[in-house]
């Protein structure tokens, strides 16, 4: 079979590039970093200087436009929710009126007689409408437009919860591996193989321009329960065999459903382009690239471990 040797090579150059990726390229999306999504509707076609999504349906042209929040409007929306939580816990009511001040720098709207909350409130619906004017002015055109606001308060609880379901995965991934093996070798093997797929799969993402958001976020859970499961094949052929050429057995069908899985992420990936789906699409590259590393990974990091030490390991 192929030189293990080799293919750690080869994986130690996508780990260089994903570092690169790292560097120069990784940030979150408005999912994590909250933003506004704008929906345009219009019966006739439109020219949207911006970065969109775009479909047609029954006549009907939709341009999804996603945007990152400024630095100005990010602060004045965290701003107003300090102000909102001072103002239910009436503990301090000069650091409320602080957060008034910093508004008040912020949005150039003076506090005059009204309650803190209505002045929140406008100074928040103000600077909204500013953003949203500014990008609807320079789209020509009859159209209808509505809009969501993701605030980074959300943004922030919704990566935490996905981080801690992350988190509990590999808990139990642990447990069970463990258990399975009742020793710690193949346990690190196969974790750390993983996670390397994983971290490499972020790194070249992010270096093809993709932002991390929800999408490739269930992408790389899925990267991962799949990563665990050519590991673990290799792992318990080794086991119950304790013959070297397993793993070469092990490979040739690791390599036939890395092959069927990429034709299936393929054909999703051809279909999030023609309907221009970018939750399809996103996914779709995740797993299309991840697949190509886990090939490395799986046969090159893990079975090279397990050929150098399993004989002392794994009992």
């Amino acid at each position: 079979m192929i030189d293990r040797k080799l293919l750690l090579t080869i994986l130690f150059i996508l780990s260089i590039i994903s570092i690169i990726g790292y560097i120069t390229s990784f940030r979150t999306g408005i999912d994590f970093e909250g933003g506004l999504i704008i929906t345009i509707t219009s019966d006739s076609k439109l020219y949207i200087p911006f970065s969109h999504n775009f479909k047609s349906l029954e006549g009907i042209y939709i341009y999804e436009i996603p945007l990152r929040l400024s630095p100005n409007l990010k602060t004045i929306i965290e701003t107003r929710s300090e102000l909102l939580n001072c103002l239910r816990q009436t503990i301090d009511l000069d650091k409320c009126n602080d957060y008034v001040k910093t508004m008040a720098e912020l949005s150039g709207i003076e506090y005059e007689n009204q309650s803190l909350i209505e002045y929140s409130n406008l100074v928040y619906e103000s600077s909204v409408n500013k953003t949203l004017t500014s990008i609807l002015q320079s789209i020509d055109g009859k159209y209808e437009y509505s809009y969501n606001l993701i605030t980074p308060i959300l943004s922030k609880e919704l990566f935490t919860r996905i981080f801690m379901v992350f988190l509990l995965g590999m808990l139990f991934a642990t447990i069970y591996i463990f258990l399975t093996f009742k020793t710690w070798f193949p346990t690190v093997n196969i974790l750390s193989g993983a996670l390397i797929d994983a971290l490499v799969t972020i790194g070249i993402i992010s270096l093809l321009g993709f932002d991390i958001d929800l999408s490739i976020l269930i992408g790389l859970l899925m990267l991962f329960g799949y990563s665990l499961d050519t590991s673990v094949l290799l792992v318990s052929n080794y086991y119950l065999t304790r013959k070297p050429n397993s793993i070469d057995e092990s490979m040739k069908t690791g390599i036939s459903m890395i092959t069927s899985s990429m034709l299936v992420f393929f054909i999703i990936l051809g279909i999030g382009v023609l309907l221009n789906i970018s939750f399809l699409k996103n996914i779709a590259a995740v797993m299309i690239i991840g697949l190509i590393v886990d090939f490395f990974t799986s046969w090159g990091y893990n079975a090279y471990l397990l050929q150098k030490y399993g004989e002392k390991y794994v009992q």
